[in-house]
This record gives C-alpha cells, sequence and structure tokens, in this order.
C-alpha cells in the first residue's frame, strides 16, 4: 500500500526557496520546522526541529544541520499540527 503525501504546514514553507541552488549565499537562517517521518512499520514520527543549511561553492547544499528538540510517535493517521509560537 502506497503511503500518502503529508502536506507541509504553512510555518515550515519559508525553507523553501533555500532548498534551491544559492548564487551569493553560503549559510541559511536557522529556521523551526516541524518534519513527520513515515517508518515502514506505518508509525509516523512528528517532530518540533530546528535546520540550518550550509551551501558549498557550487551553491548547492553541502551538508544541513538537523537537531531534534522533541519528537512524537504516532500510531494512526491523525497528525497533530504544530502549535503556532508565542511572542
Amino acid at each position: 500500500m502506497p503511503t500518502i503525501p503529508k502536506p507541509m504546514p504553512a510555518q515550515d514553507r519559508p525553507i523553501l526557496p533555500y532548498m534551491c541552488q544559492q548564487k551569493t549565499l553560503r549559510v541559511s537562517p536557522i529556521f523551526r520546522v516541524h518534519p513527520i517521518y513515515s517508518m515502514r512499520n506505518r508509525f509516523n514520527i512528528h517532530a518540533d526541529a530546528t535546520v540550518q543549511y550550509f551551501y558549498g561553492s557550487d551553491g548547492m547544499i553541502s551538508f544541513v544541520v538537523l537537531g531534534v528538540e522533541k519528537f512524537t510517535i504516532i500510531t494512526d493517521t491523525n497528525i497533530p499540527q504544530p502549535q503556532a509560537a508565542t511572542p
């Protein structure tokens, strides 16, 4: 059975331009993201994380630093949406 793609939360979408080749940038800002990973046993891992991209001389992503602050293993298809940040 194929897995169903999950939509990217709106607050995670600002990272999208940084996933393409960059002309002058060498390091991206640090972003708070909420990735969802699907495991082979049909469980899902929902995480609160930070991510930062580093680029090589050709402008392509050279490596990524991802720090997971907390995660939850979800056994059904009901994915929790991340809470909005409070000021």
